[in-house]
């Protein structure tokens, strides 16, 4: 693949959809090609996210079953209903397909700014290294308190090895 730019059209139209019912607030570092292209979160079929809420949290009907569906708009009230929002630490960016150690040029989402500054008292999780990264790099908030997890992508390198509990179980402790 080529460098492309990247513009984060999932946080234009999700970042203002949260209200003030939440609670803990996972940030990503920037959505996917297939998410992008697929107008959701997380819906590369290499990434555990939903699988992981769908243990924690369970829905019914799943998430799995409303991605299958692309009822996005109930996946987001059941978030909601838990006191979850998702966001992304950058708004745009410069990268070869969805790899986030090709990121360059990275422009921090002013909208996840402005929900930490109105939620201050929100738990924050980074979903994964990399989105810590970034926001430690873009960011000066030090009045943010943080859980990090592994990536959901790095997870599935764990369902290979037969160890996707280890990754579900590490998640519902921080959430």
């Amino acid at each position: 693949m080529a460098v492309e730019h990247v513009v984060n059209k999932l946080s234009k139209k999700y970042d203002n959809t949260w209200g003030n019912r939440i609670k803990t607030v996972i940030i990503g570092t920037i959505p996917g090609q297939e998410s992008l292209c697929g107008d959701f979160y997380y819906l590369s079929k290499s990434n555990s996210f939903w699988k992981i809420m769908d243990e924690i949290i369970k829905p019914n009907p799943s998430f799995k079953d409303l991605l299958n569906k692309k009822q996005y708009n109930e996946i987001l009230d059941i978030l909601k209903d838990n006191g979850i929002a998702l966001f992304d630490v950058l708004s745009e960016c410069y990268m070869d397909g969805s790899l986030n150690k090709t990121i360059t040029n990275e422009v921090k989402n002013d909208n996840l700014e402005k929900f930490l500054n109105d939620n201050p008292d929100v738990k924050v999780v980074f979903n994964g290294k990399d989105a810590k990264e970034f926001y430690d790099k873009l960011f000066r908030n030090e009045y943010v308190v943080y859980n990090s997890s592994n990536s959901c992508s790095k997870i599935i390198e764990d369902k290979i090895k037969g160890n996707v509990k280890t990754g579900i179980s590490n998640w519902n402790i921080i959430l």
